[in-house]
């Protein structure tokens, strides 16, 4: 009797460990104006984790976390949303968040002991219009929610304008989760009746990724929230190189990505190699043979692969 008890013990200690992490939940709902009951549409709503203590949150990164969304949506036309979220742990606790522009953020949390059948969980919103009391506006006075660094590698700052209109004061402070912002300046500040205040928002571009990049600037408030939608281009779609393969004409190729490198294939002509963004001559980076790691010890008309590393802007041939 007492080894049956001990392997009953074990089996239910074991299904109590398994039921720690929640597989999939749904989240779904309706988000709806506070004021005449209209729903909503392309209202952002996210699921975050929330830590208890600094020390959770540690530990959680320790342990290969990551900080953010966990999932998100927008509300259709009529309101409505709806996604799933995978492997959500009972000791952390989470919420769902609803945001748009114009309006006060909506917050409800995300309880796992209280999941519907199929563990779908409703997460309704009423959401209040700030009726423009705090604005976010631009150079012009015109209220907005997006910022765009396009894709000129000179452009690291843009500015932004906080406005309250209300009639006391306004406490704000600004939240950002992305390796490319290196910074939101001021962070945070008190705005009276009638102020304004310029923010300053710069970026790594060397931390952008090939493309396009977009993340969120969170402004909360105790008179209302704002998010910023912070966008930025990364110019290089890729290298190309240009070479005259066995000695002849010279013709641009575009090298493929391995890794953090750029690699292409073809017959060494020697002189050299030219390296560009775009497929033409204007702005192309040269490099006679003698600068080309291990280009002289390839033999004319040998078939090569050209490397291309472009954090440190150097440029191998290896033999095939």
């Amino acid at each position: 009797m007492l080894c049956i008890a001990a392997v009953s013990a074990f089996v239910a200690c074991d299904n109590k460990d398994k039921e720690e992490v929640v597989d999939k939940v749904t989240i779904y709902g309706t988000v709806v104006d506070a004021n005449d009951g209209s729903p909503i549409p392309n209202v952002q709503i996210a699921v975050y984790k929330d830590y208890l203590s600094e020390e959770q949150q540690k530990e959680d990164m320790n342990n290969g976390g990551t900080p953010g969304a966990l999932g998100s949506t927008v509300t259709g036309s009529d309101g409505s949303f709806e996604f799933a979220i995978s492997n959500l742990d009972r000791k952390y606790s989470y919420f769902v968040f609803a945001t748009k522009t114009g309006y006060q953020d909506g917050e409800v949390l995300l309880s796992l002991s209280n999941l519907e059948a199929g563990g779908k969980f409703k997460s309704d919103f009423q959401l209040t219009k700030n009726d423009g009391v705090f604005m976010v506006v631009d150079d012009h006075k015109k209220e907005i929610s997006t910022i765009d660094f396009g894709s000129n590698p000179g452009t690291t700052m843009r500015s932004v304008t906080l406005v309250y209109k209300g009639s006391d004061q306004l406490r704000w402070e600004v939240q950002y989760n992305s390796a490319w912002i290196t910074s939101v300046s001021p962070s945070s500040g008190t705005l009276y009746q009638g102020d304004s205040k310029a923010i300053v928002i710069t970026i790594d571009r060397d931390k952008l990724a090939e493309g396009s990049n977009s993340t969120l600037i969170h402004i909360s408030s105790d008179k209302g929230n704002r998010e910023i939608t912070v966008t930025a281009q990364n110019g290089i779609s890729g290298y190309f190189i240009k070479h005259p393969w066995g000695g002849g004409e010279w013709s641009w190729f575009k090298m493929s990505k391995e890794n953090d490198m750029y690699v292409h294939t073809g017959i060494w002509g020697g002189e050299g190699a030219n390296i560009n963004t775009e497929a033409s001559d204007e702005g192309a980076q040269w490099y006679p043979e003698s600068a080309i790691q291990g280009g002289q010890s390839v033999s004319f008309g040998q078939q090569v692969k050209f490397i291309y590393n472009p954090s440190n802007e150097i440029l191998k041939v290896q033999a095939k």
